[in-house]
């Protein structure tokens, strides 16, 4: 019974060292704002409190996202935010929640923090690949991929550290503001396309 007890209580112990997380102060500032081009078409203004901010890992650091890029800016096209999920890259969760925060929360406008969070599948001390992703607050804390607004910042290695060091925090290492715009529906793409397309066959009986 004893030797039950302690294999037990050592298989307790493994699974929880196994469960170790990365850690990093999910934090902004003033110079590194959210900023939408939707709360007043054609300009861009400090975002209120209806975005959401979130953040796209991958466990290769250096890495980059095609369907997004590697500068602050917005989302073009639908169908390349489709494509932003997979190939490594996925939504962080904390205990298998979304790592998010709201903007203004207690803060000034446009900015936001989501405090010092462990990230799911990570271990302190690696280096991963991190986009800050925002996204319109209707789709919810877990509607990524879900919403027509969008954007993202520039692609940023983080090095995590544990719960008491979490190391850098991303404020210091975003280069600028990230930008949520209007994602065009599929629909309009379309319209566009067959648009071109008469273009092109009209010039060519000219």
């Amino acid at each position: 019974m004893k030797k039950l007890i302690l294999t037990t209580g050592l298989g307790l112990a493994t699974c929880l060292c196994s469960m170790g997380q990365g850690y990093l102060s999910f934090s902004d500032s003033a110079s590194t704002a959210i900023w939408d081009n939707f709360t007043t078409p054609g300009t861009a203004v400090k975002s209120p409190a209806n975005v959401i901010v979130g953040l796209l890992w991958n466990a290769t650091s250096g890495q980059t996202n095609s369907s997004l890029g590697g500068s602050a800016s917005g989302l073009g096209t639908a169908g390349s935010w489709a494509g932003v999920a997979g190939n490594g890259w996925s939504l962080a969760l904390q205990s298998g929640t979304p790592i998010t925060a709201l903007t203004r929360t207690g803060l000034p406008l446009g900015t936001f923090s989501g405090g010092v969070v462990g990230i799911d599948g990570t271990s302190a001390g690696e280096t991963i690949s991190v986009y800050v992703v925002a996204w319109l607050a209707s789709s919810g804390a877990a509607g990524f991929g879900n919403s027509t607004v969008l954007g993202w910042s520039n692609p940023i290695n983080e090095q995590l550290g544990a719960s008491s060091a979490p190391g850098l925090a991303l404020s210091a290492s975003m280069s600028g503001p990230v930008y949520v715009n209007a994602v065009p529906e599929p629909a309009t793409f379309a319209l566009a396309g067959l648009g071109a397309a008469a273009m092109l066959i009209f010039r060519r009986r000219k």
